[in-house]
């Protein structure tokens, strides 16, 4: 699946950013709707971060197991 950025939807600059803003959003749910929004914010970012470690080489992850087959 190639990735691209959905038109309907802003770009942060940063996860950071983005995330801050995701909290915020969530923030104006009414609380017991919170865990769910939460849950699927961070399954996404979960799913991210997995798709950066196994296809990107400058990650930590990446450089970490690099260095423990080198050196292991």
């Amino acid at each position: 699946m190639k990735l691209k950025k959905h038109g309907l939807f802003a770009t942060k600059d940063n996860i950071e950013e983005a995330m801050q803003y995701a909290d915020m959003v969530i923030q104006g749910l009414p609380a017991e709707d919170r865990i769910f929004a939460t849950t699927a914010v961070y399954v996404m970012y979960n799913t991210i971060v997995q798709h950066y470690e196994d296809n990107l080489v400058c990650l930590p992850k990446h450089y970490s197991d690099e260095k423990e087959a080198l050196h292991g």
